[in-house]
């Protein structure tokens, strides 16, 4: 690569995780030696799901520590109210400078957070509760499980590299939308005491069954549970009819909507469920989490998630896994 240049990073118009591989594929986020970064907001940005902030502020962050200058294109669009509201220039050099007022966030959005220590995973995860207006118990500490597996470990596994999330309530469809990112060492990286992959995709669809993990309690397992948050997370975004996506490196995974005739359980293997994967995409160094999950879903929820748990327990070469406790 070419060293000492500049490199534009463009958020489009509007920055989901249906229009994920589109983002992805057209940003180089870590290029070598950059002489500085600019954000370029599309002229008619309008969106960005909580993902892309956390993304984005886990990026900001990282190359302010490396001293890199970063500068903010288009920040007088429409959309730039949202981002504001959620702190995204809280982690970049640049003030929009709009005053922006500021909102209520209880129940509805979690603006980014950086979370350093397990103080601040568990504030996180208390905060998400109300978001899920959710009258089921069991749907509520599934959730509340998950999210806490999967922030929790990521602090412990990024070590010096904090982890930065964010949550949003959408009151139609009904739905709760969780990012989650990092610029650790990645999803590959971290399994590699234990595993050898060819390839990042090969890493983060392992990273996703239960009961892979590193040799310490990462973001992809715990002594007690090994493995269990990435699965039960993408299984509650399964079960709620919403989206699950985990990128790392070059690749990235994306679960699809459950189809209306699919059955009420999600698959082990995480390739049997509808999915996509992303290959050969521009270099993320980290994680990102992405999973969209249903405030009320329409499953027994706890008929199902009890399935889920005798599946997992059942036997692995000989020897009963741990049960799971979702409190």
């Amino acid at each position: 690569m070419e060293a000492n240049r500049q490199t534009i990073i463009s958020l489009p118009n509007n920055a989901s995780i249906h229009a994920m591989r589109s983002y992805l594929a057209a940003n180089e986020f870590f290029p070598t030696a950059p002489s500085s970064l600019v954000l370029r907001f599309n002229p008619r940005f309008s969106f960005m799901q909580p993902f892309v902030a956390a993304m984005l502020a886990a990026w900001g962050h990282y190359w302010s520590k490396k001293a890199v200058p970063i500068a903010c294109e288009n920040v007088n669009v429409r959309g730039i109210d949202y981002a504001t509201r959620m702190r995204l220039f809280d982690y970049l050099p640049e003030d929009p400078g709009r005053g922006v007022r500021e909102h209520e966030s209880s129940g509805r959005f979690i603006p980014i957070t950086k979370l350093e220590s397990s103080d601040d995973v568990r504030q996180f995860v208390t905060d998400v509760i109300p978001m899920l207006h959710s009258s089921s118990a069991d749907h509520v500490d599934a959730v509340a499980y998950c999210l806490s597996e999967l922030t929790r470990n990521v602090i412990e596994h990024a070590g010096r590299t904090p982890a930065f999330a964010c949550a949003q309530y959408y009151e139609r469809p009904g739905k709760v939308s969780i990012g989650v990112a990092d610029c650790g060492i990645g999803v590959r990286a971290s399994l590699s005491s234990s595993y050898s992959f060819s390839s990042d995709a090969d890493a983060i669809i392992a990273a996703m069954r239960p009961g892979v993990s590193g040799s310490t309690p990462v973001m992809y397992g715990s002594p007690e549970n090994a493995g269990a948050g990435l699965f039960f997370t993408k299984s509650i975004a399964y079960l709620s009819g919403g989206y699950f996506s985990l990128h790392s490196g070059s690749a990235a995974y994306r679960l699809r909507r459950r189809a209306a005739n699919s059955g009420s359980i999600p698959n082990i293997e995480p390739t049997d469920d509808r999915h996509d994967i992303y290959a050969a995409l521009p270099y993320w160094q980290g994680t990102v989490v992405a999973v969209d999950i249903e405030s009320n879903p329409s499953v027994a929820f706890e008929a199902v998630m009890k399935q889920i748990r005798e599946a997992y327990a059942g036997p692995r070469k000989g020897r009963p896994r741990p049960p799971i406790r979702f409190t």
